[in-house]
């Protein structure tokens, strides 16, 4: 029996059009993993940008933290007109407003605080917000404790960010003891 003859036995006409459906399935199907697979991989990429950019903004922020507890470290009563914990505990408030809506416009972000100053490597203090890879926005304020044997530093940051939120807050508090 030639090949020829084997496949017409095996064949029926009702199955020609068989393999065309069957094509169309295996096709459709393919189409929904990878549509699948692609919604997937877009949203890990979404939340791994989001996750570097909050890591960021953490480093940012405990930077001004350590800052801020190295210049009361290095207090020294003797000579407090050269020490920074002194340049940072003069911008003191007796009130620091809550970050709350301050941050929806970045550009006008300054306008909603009252005495936003920020830290530098070598501690000095420089008036105003920081604004980092012009992304983040980070700065520091302080505050007074309500029974004067502590100071309050709040280190507030915003940025704008990629994903269905366009703008994120976020704030830390250290409280640290009256060095004098």
């Amino acid at each position: 029996m030639s090949l020829m003859n084997m496949h017409k036995r095996f064949t029926t006409r009702g199955e020609a059009g068989d393999t065309l459906v069957e094509v169309l399935l295996a096709t459709v199907l393919l189409s929904v993993v990878l549509a699948g697979a692609y919604t997937l991989s877009n949203r890990a990429s979404r939340i791994n940008q989001q996750a570097f950019e909050r890591t960021q903004i953490s480093n940012f922020m405990q930077e001004q933290v350590e800052l801020a507890r190295a210049a009361r470290d290095s207090y020294n009563a003797h000579n407090p007109a050269t020490q920074p914990w002194n340049n940072i505990i003069s911008r003191a408030q007796n009130n620091v407003p809550d970050l709350g809506t301050g941050c929806n416009d970045l550009s006008t972000v300054a306008a909603t605080r009252s005495n936003e100053f920020h830290i530098n490597q070598d501690q000095t203090v420089t008036n105003g917000i920081e604004i980092i890879n012009g992304l983040y926005r980070v700065w520091t304020e302080v505050e007074r404790g309500t029974d004067s044997d502590y100071w309050d530093i709040h280190v507030f940051g915003c940025w704008e960010a990629y994903g269905p939120n366009p703008t994120n807050i976020t704030s830390v508090v250290l409280r640290l003891a009256d060095p004098s």
